[in-house]
């Protein structure tokens, strides 16, 4: 985390926020697909300027949801609570998504809005 000191009153005050660093395993895990369409893209190729890549909205439906799939597959902890479905683990997740049922979009549309999330931070990083 990073930390400033900010004064208060004439006295001197810690502050802490939060850390906007990404984690290493982060970088290794697909963020896209290469621009052939045929193989997917670690997070450090999509932000890489020199590496051509397709962004989220270029991705086909199946490309996305096969982004997720793989994105929950490399997360070994992987698990979310989710109203009317209760605790889903990776092996559930993972099934819908790859089914295409409501749980399953739901998920995928979270993921990518942290994918998008963790690309915009990335981005700043690199910078």
């Amino acid at each position: 985390m990073s930390r400033t000191t900010r004064k208060t009153k004439g006295k001197q005050s810690r502050v802490r926020r939060a850390s906007t660093k990404l984690s290493r395993p982060q970088w290794t895990l697909p963020a896209g697909y290469m621009a052939s369409g045929k193989r997917m893209a670690t997070l450090r190729e999509v932000v890489d300027p020199e590496t051509p890549t397709m962004n989220l909205s270029q991705l086909s439906d199946k490309q996305r949801l096969d982004l997720v799939a793989k994105r929950i597959e490399m997360q070994p902890d992987f698990q979310i609570a989710m109203l009317g479905a209760g605790l889903i683990d990776q092996k559930r997740a993972i099934q819908e998504v790859k089914s295409g049922t409501p749980i399953g979009r739901n998920l995928a549309e979270i993921e990518e809005r942290l994918l998008s999330h963790v690309i915009e931070t990335a981005e700043k990083q690199r910078s």
